[in-house]
């Protein structure tokens, strides 16, 4: 009887610690950023002043698109991004641009909204 206990607190323990290593890997997939292609996020700036050198904005809407800092530190006026700062959204309708559209949007991976 003894060595049945033994073995069932045994069991119990192992099970015990598989079941906290299956919920912290579970835990790490779920919180940790998605990564690009190959794990490489690419300049999500770049794709963006590719687009506004492409457009005609005469009124000047795009200004704060700059050479410089990250589209989404809420200074790029008319994008959106996600929690884990990826370009989701471009509003661009209304503010008097002319011009095509240019495949490197195509690289914004999580862009659903233009």
């Amino acid at each position: 009887m003894q060595i049945k206990l033994l073995f069932f607190r045994h069991t119990y323990k192992m099970m015990n610690t598989i079941l906290m290593i299956f919920m912290a890997t579970m835990w790490l997939l779920i919180t940790l950023p998605p990564q690009g292609a190959y794990g490489i996020k690419i300049n999500e700036g770049d794709v963006l002043l590719t687009l506004k050198n492409n457009l005609t904005d005469p009124n000047k809407a795009l200004e704060s698109w700059g050479t410089t800092g990250n589209p989404c530190d809420g200074k790029w006026a008319n994008i959106a991004c996600d929690h884990y700062n990826y370009v989701f959204a471009i509003v661009l309708n209304g503010l008097g641009l002319s011009g095509e559209l240019v495949p490197e949007l195509s690289k914004l991976k999580r862009l659903s909204t233009l």
